[in-house]
């Protein structure tokens, strides 16, 4: 990892307050400290299963990502943290929010360059003396308990790649008023979550060698799940069908998501349209000039894989008659 630009300003804002910027006079050094305390921060943000999203085209309505291209062109980044924060002041005057620490770090990691903008609340810490043994009360940002986040791949950005942006909920939930300050109010569609999911399920099912009848399992399992959560409008979450899926290694599908950075599945999405769930009962085989779909419980019955053929028996005659 290597880091570029820090910087650290301060919203305050007390609920039903109006809100007001402290803010710092210099970019942080880049040091080993600051190294660390970022890498802290990456960390905890791959671990919180991020939701994905992209840019609102209305540049005017949704000025961030303007002043992004701008940081990347004249490389102002103190510049572009202050006026940021007159665009969060603005969004986050609405009588229930409240302040926070305000985070800015670019970097780059794995030959892709990143922007990260968090929000951090304080918490109480604990020092020991070690000459008399007493305590002192200290104040720390809490790293583990990211409030609000938000990160750029810049890189897919700019290469026109879908899901640059992503959200993490954070210990307050992906607030509208920030993804508003950001400018992504349309995150990752259900089409395109169920599609990644999809394409997850099988690659860790297949890697992991599970039985076909564990697969069936799964799939009925994880079916049940998302109607439920359909048919409540209420959002699928990651972390509830990684239990589904491995409940002997609750945490094992999530941790392969992390591991495998191109399977972006939103940490928690909602299902649109039930067809979008189809592929958890349904095996759909589209060729050019056909489409094969039936149903994934007559997978090893009454059809069969056998090399690159599939094998289809016990058709009623009535049924070829015409065939």
């Amino acid at each position: 990892m290597l880091l570029k630009n820090i910087v650290i300003h301060q919203i305050i804002k007390e609920q039903f307050g109006k809100p007001s910027l402290k803010t710092s006079d210099a970019l942080l050094p880049v040091n080993d400290d600051t190294k660390e305390f970022v890498e802290k921060i990456i960390k905890s943000y791959a671990a919180k299963n991020p939701t994905y999203g992209i840019f609102e085209e209305d540049q005017v309505i949704y000025p961030f990502q303007g002043l992004v291209k701008r940081y990347l062109n004249d490389n102002q980044f103190y510049d572009f943290s202050l006026t940021a924060m007159d665009i969060l002041e603005k969004e986050i005057d609405k009588s229930t929010t409240t302040g926070g620490y305000v985070v800015f770090i670019d970097y780059t990691d794995k030959k892709s360059d990143f922007l990260i903008t968090i929000m951090l609340d304080n918490s109480t810490s604990f020092s020991v003396n070690d000459t008399n043994l007493t305590l002192k009360k200290l104040k720390s940002l809490d790293i583990d308990k990211l409030a609000r986040a938000n990160r750029v791949n810049i890189t897919k950005w700019q290469n026109d790649d879908p899901q640059y942006l992503s959200f993490i909920k954070g210990t307050r939930g992906i607030s509208i008023y920030f993804q508003k300050f950001i400018g992504s109010t349309d995150l990752t569609s259900s089409k395109e979550n169920t599609e990644k999911l999809k394409l997850a399920m099988a690659n860790y099912m297949t890697e992991k060698k599970f039985k076909r009848e564990q697969v069936r399992e799964v799939y009925s399992k994880v079916n049940d799940y998302s109607v439920k959560k359909y048919d409540h409008d209420e959002d699928l979450e990651i972390k509830a069908i990684s239990v589904l899926i491995n409940d002997m290694e609750p945490e094992d599908f999530m941790d392969y998501l992390k591991q495998n950075e191109d399977l972006e599945v939103s940490g928690a999405f909602r299902v649109t349209q039930k067809s979008h769930i189809k592929f958890l009962t349904k095996e759909i085989i589209k060729e050019k000039g056909y489409t094969l779909e039936f149903d994934r419980k007559l997978r090893g019955t009454k059809i069969r894989k056998v090399g690159n053929t599939i094998v289809i028996k016990d058709i009623p005659a009535d049924i070829l008659r015409n065939f």
